[in-house]
C-alpha cells in the first residue's frame, strides 16, 4: 500500500517484533519439553532403571545439539543438566537399594495403616457387641461368666469335673433344693427346746432350716458359666508335621473380644505333703468390670473373687470331683452375695457336701 506521497510503508520493525515473539514462544516450549525429559530421567534413576535413564540422557544431548541459537533459556537449562550428569548417581546397586528401600517403607506404612484401621474397627465392633450383650443380660436378669481356661497341672483329665461342677444341674450341692435332715447332730446351744445335741423330727413337722443351711437360690441362679473356651490344647498333623497352638490362638482371639466381660479361670493342683496323703485342690478365680454386674443392694463395682477347695486322696473317692463341687459351690455363693464372709461360705460348702454324702451312703 502506498502512502499519500506514493512511497511504500516501512514494515521492518513490526516484522522483527513478530519474529522475536515466535522465537520466544518456541524457546519456552523447548524449555518445558526439556524439563519433562529431565524429570523422566530422574524418575528412572530413582527407581533403579538405569537403561532407560541412559537412553533419556542421550536424548537430552541430542536435543541440546538440535536447539536453535535463539532458544537461549532452553540451551542454558540443557547445559546445566548435562553438566550435572556427573553428580548423578549412576550406580546400579545404590539405585536398586534406594528404590527397594522406598518401596519397603511404603509397604510398611500401608501395612501399619491397614492394621491400625482394622484394630480400630474391631475395637469398635467389640464395644458395640459388649453393649448389646449387657443389655440382653440385663433384660434376662442373668450374668454370664466366660470360663477362659481350666489348667490341669497333673494332667489327670480333671477339667471335666470342674466344668461339670460349674453347672447347677451338674453340681450335687446345688442340683436339688436343700431340705433340712430329720436327724442332725448339732453343737451345744443349737438344740432348741428339745435340748441335747440331737434334733429328731421323724413324727413331727420338719424343723426350720438354720441360717447356715439357707442358700440365696434366686441370686445363685442368675449366674451362668460358658464353658466353650475351657478346652485343652489340640495338636493337628498337616503333611506329616505336628501343628500345635490352634486352640491357644483361638482362645487369645476370644479373650480379646471378651476383654472386660465377666471371666473365670481355674486350676487343678495335686498337693503332696511329706507327712500325709496327697490331696487334690481346685482354685477358681472370677473377675469382672462393674459395668457388667448389678447387685440387689449397693452400687455397681468391680469384682474379683477367688475360691479354693481341696480333698484328700482316698480309695474309692473322687477327690477331684469333691473338691470341684465345693469350689464351684463357693464361687456361686461368692458371686451371689459378694459381701458374705468367705470363711462362712467355706463352712456352708462343707456342711452341704457332708449332708449330701451322708444321704448318699447311709
Amino acid at each position: 500500500m502506498e502512502d499519500s506521497s506514493g512511497e511504500l510503508p516501512d514494515l521492518t520493525a513490526p516484522s522483527h517484533h513478530c519474529i522475536d515473539m515466535a522465537e520466544d514462544g518456541e524457546d519456552e516450549v523447548n524449555h518445558e519439553n526439556l524439563k519433562s525429559l529431565v524429570g523422566s530421567l530422574e524418575l528412572y534413576l530413582h527407581n533403579g532403571d538405569l537403561d532407560r535413564a541412559k537412553v533419556l540422557h542421550e536424548e537430552l544431548r541430542k536435543r541440546y545439539a538440535d536447539l536453535p541459537a535463539y532458544s537461549l533459556s532452553a540451551r542454558k537449562y540443557a547445559t546445566e543438566e548435562l553438566a550435572n550428569s556427573s553428580s548423578r548417581n549412576w550406580s546400579t546397586g545404590w539405585a536398586w537399594v534406594r528404590s527397594r528401600a522406598w518401596l519397603l517403607l511404603t509397604q510398611i506404612f500401608l501395612a501399619l495403616g491397614g492394621i491400625l484401621w482394622l484394630y480400630l474397627l474391631l475395637k469398635m465392633y467389640r464395644g458395640v457387641r459388649n453393649f448389646l450383650r449387657r443389655g440382653r443380660y440385663s433384660r434376662k436378669n442373668k450374668i454370664r461368666w466366660f470360663v477362659q481356661s481350666i489348667k490341669d497341672e497333673a494332667r489327670q483329665a480333671g477339667a471335666g469335673a470342674v466344668m461339670d461342677a460349674l453347672s447347677i444341674e451338674g453340681n450335687a450341692l446345688l442340683r436339688n433344693l436343700f431340705s433340712p435332715p430329720a436327724l442332725l447332730l448339732v453343737p451345744p446351744g443349737f438344740g432348741g427346746p428339745q435340748g441335747g445335741g440331737v434334733w429328731w423330727d421323724l413324727f413331727g413337722d420338719p424343723r426350720p432350716p438354720f441360717e447356715i443351711e439357707s442358700l440365696p437360690r434366686d441370686q445363685i441362679e442368675r449366674h451362668e458359666f460358658v464353658l466353650d473356651e475351657a478346652l485343652e490344647e489340640i495338636k493337628v498333623k498337616i503333611a506329616g508335621q505336628e501343628v500345635s497352638g490352634i486352640v491357644g490362638l483361638a482362645k487369645n482371639v476370644s479373650r480379646w473380644f471378651n476383654q472386660g466381660t465377666p471371666t473365670v479361670q481355674g486350676a487343678i493342683l495335686k498337693v503332696s505333703p511329706k507327712s500325709a496323703h496327697p490331696s487334690w485342690a481346685v482354685r477358681l478365680t472370677a473377675s469382672s468390670g462393674r459395668r457388667w454386674l448389678t447387685w440387689s443392694a449397693g452400687p455397681r463395682r468391680n469384682l474379683t473373687a477367688s475360691v479354693y477347695s481341696s480333698t484328700e486322696e482316698q480309695e474309692f473317692i473322687d477327690a477331684i470331683g469333691l473338691a470341684a463341687q465345693r469350689a464351684a459351690f463357693k464361687l456361686f455363693y461368692r458371686l451371689a452375695e459378694p459381701n458374705k464372709d468367705p470363711d462362712e461360705i467355706t463352712a456352708v460348702a462343707a456342711l452341704h457336701q457332708g449332708i449330701v454324702l451322708l444321704r448318699r451312703y447311709l
